[in-house]
């Protein structure tokens, strides 16, 4: 039998040594694959259990109003209404977030980017809010330097977390303050609060999945815990960037790189 030539022995040797690669990343991709697996299973036990004791709290005050006798006084019921409405809308609250999280993992194309004036939107989001006169406004300058190149949609959505949040944490009569302006290759927009603040320790961890510094906000509403990890992942998505600062019982800055056009 004739013995391979040089060349096809170089052959065989690029051949295995190719499988080889094709072997390790397979195996990169299978620990990648099961480690968002378990990543997915634990976010979904931890949505469950929050949707349990959510919906099992408004079932069991709906159920004490459907069975009362006459003798249930008008305080009484405001008091049991008002924690089926809290419970509720913290179900359908929480629904709706996780499902805007599980959105900001897909990545966006560049044919759903725009060039836009960020302080245009800003503007337009503090006019929403109810509490829109607790947030100062940034002085508007009169050049270019505020368009962005960004998903509009995504943009109003980090400002409506960021504002939401803000307010959320802190309380009346203290304000927000938001600030853009040019910081070198970007446009950088921060927002800045009076409330209870991070400790350093868990700076960190605000973007983790369903994480919460606190269980309850300013106005006792309970906190789910997906506002900055949702932020996070659509600035993200967006070839932006996210920097915060806090001091525990002073306040919190959050500050975002926004891709210049």
């Amino acid at each position: 039998m004739t013995a391979p030539s040089e060349d096809l022995k170089a052959t065989i040797d690029d051949l295995q040594e190719t499988i080889i690669e094709l072997q390790v990343r397979l195996s990169h991709q299978k620990t990648a694959l099961k480690s968002e697996r378990n990543l997915r299973e634990k976010l979904d036990n931890t949505l469950i259990h929050h949707l349990k004791n959510a919906v099992g709290n408004a079932n069991t005050f709906s159920e004490m109003l459907l069975n009362s006798d006459a003798s249930f006084t008008p305080e009484k019921m405001q008091k049991y209404l008002n924690v089926v409405h809290k419970s509720t809308g913290f179900s359908i609250a929480l629904l709706s977030n996780y499902a805007k999280y599980l959105d900001s993992l897909k990545p966006i194309s560049d044919e759903e980017l725009e060039t836009f004036c960020v302080h245009d939107l800003l503007d337009h989001r503090i006019d929403q809010l109810k509490s829109g006169e607790r947030v100062l406004r940034p002085a508007k300058s009169g050049n270019n330097t505020t368009l962005i190149l960004s998903n509009h949609a995504d943009i109003q959505e980090v400002i409506d977390q960021l504002l939401s949040n803000a307010l959320r944490f802190s309380t009346e009569p203290s304000t927000v303050l938001t600030r853009i302006f040019d910081c070198d290759e970007a446009v950088c927009l921060s927002v800045k609060d009076s409330g209870i603040g991070i400790s350093e320790e868990h700076i960190q961890a605000v973007t983790d999945p369903f994480f919460c510094v606190a269980t309850y906000d300013g106005q006792q509403e309970r906190c789910a815990g997906l506002g900055l990890t949702l932020t996070n992942n659509l600035l993200e998505r967006n070839g932006a960037s996210l920097t915060i600062k806090s001091v525990l019982n002073e306040g919190t800055e959050v500050l975002i790189r926004l891709r210049k056009p």
